[in-house]
């Protein structure tokens, strides 16, 4: 390990030759795309940053940033948006083409004859209507972020051939917690917990990790961080009440979801938590607008593939995911 780090290159040390620190200490430069088009956005401020589970997880970061003019060295409007930093499994599709592939597919089944799926025959005729609202013209688009941008970086390096598995190797006691960046992050993502080492364990592959990063136009605010019951109650209503919607009678609980239309298109989100629900409003005057996030998780089921690597996700609200849509 020494002189891995004695002979690695400054990229190898993990300086990224497309993030410039700016004068002030505090906020970055980053440049997304190499070739044909190249946009350049300046941080304002964090918004999300999530620690890793372990040293060969991703740890991904959310920030609030401007667009940049590298040539005057100044913003360029008043205009924010999001710009998310994280790192995807070699051979995992991007976010962007995720969301294309759910586009597709909530489009092809708003040309069918959607009224007649199964899991919309409990649906009462209102519901039924605003379910047909949702997917004329698009309008189901709203539930998700827009992706202004995105990029897809260089691959980390692939496990040395003669490397092996040590399950032992961090078997002695240590503390059942330690602390966690503060102040960021949705909190029901579990980042402090110590699991017993397990007396079998499947052979991982350790596969590669890409860099990707993203730009969304929206900046949003993540359901926990809401401090209105009735903001909460709009927001899960556009994203993820599922049947919920026919047991409560609120007005607010509005059945043109995010998670119905993603599951009646035949797909699967499979890791919705209070980080990933988020709301956002053009302006101050206007409705809180929930939207779903995070669709790299996203699956088309029923499906015969699985990842070579397990996976993180938030068990806080998986119960949503896991629930039954139809009967």
């Amino acid at each position: 390990m020494f002189l891995s780090f004695m002979f690695a290159s400054e990229e190898e040390m993990g300086y990224d030759p497309f993030v410039t620190r700016c004068e002030d200490g505090q906020s970055y430069i980053y440049q997304i795309g190499v070739k044909g088009e190249v946009r350049f956005f300046k941080t304002v401020g964090l918004l999300a940053e999530y620690r890793s589970l372990c040293i060969t997880g991703r740890h991904t970061r959310v920030w609030e940033v401007k667009e940049y003019d590298l040539t005057n060295q100044t913003v360029t409007g008043d205009c924010t948006m999001a710009l998310k930093d994280l790192w995807l499994d070699e051979g995992a599709q991007t976010e962007r083409n995720i969301q294309k592939d759910i586009f597709k597919s909530i489009h092809d089944f708003a040309m069918s004859s959607w009224d007649q799926h199964p899991c919309l025959q409990d649906f009462r005729p209102e519901m039924k209507d605003q379910f047909k609202d949702a997917l004329h013209g698009e309008k189901y688009k709203k539930y998700f972020l827009h992706i202004e941008c995105d990029y897809q970086g260089k691959t980390s390096k692939s496990v040395a051939p003669s490397a092996h598995q040590q399950l032992d190797l961090f078997s002695l006691p240590i503390p059942s917690s330690c602390p966690s960046s503060p102040g960021f992050g949705d909190p029901n993502r579990i980042v402090d917990m110590q699991f017993p080492v397990p007396a079998t364990y499947e052979n991982r592959r350790y596969v590669s990790k890409r860099q990707y990063r993203l730009v969304y136009k929206e900046v949003c605010v993540a359901l926990h961080d809401l401090d209105s019951l009735h903001d909460v109650l709009n927001v899960l209503g556009d994203c993820l009440v599922g049947r919920l919607g026919f047991f409560i009678s609120l007005p607010v609980l509005k059945p043109a979801l995010a998670l119905q239309l993603l599951y009646c298109a035949g797909w699967v989100h499979r890791d919705i938590s209070s980080g990933n629900v988020l709301a956002f409003t053009a302006s101050g005057t206007n409705p809180l607008q929930g939207k779903l996030s995070d669709l790299e998780y996203a699956k088309i089921f029923p499906s015969t593939t699985a990842s070579p690597d397990p996976k993180t996700v938030s068990i806080s609200l998986s119960s949503i995911v896991s629930y039954p849509l139809c009967a």
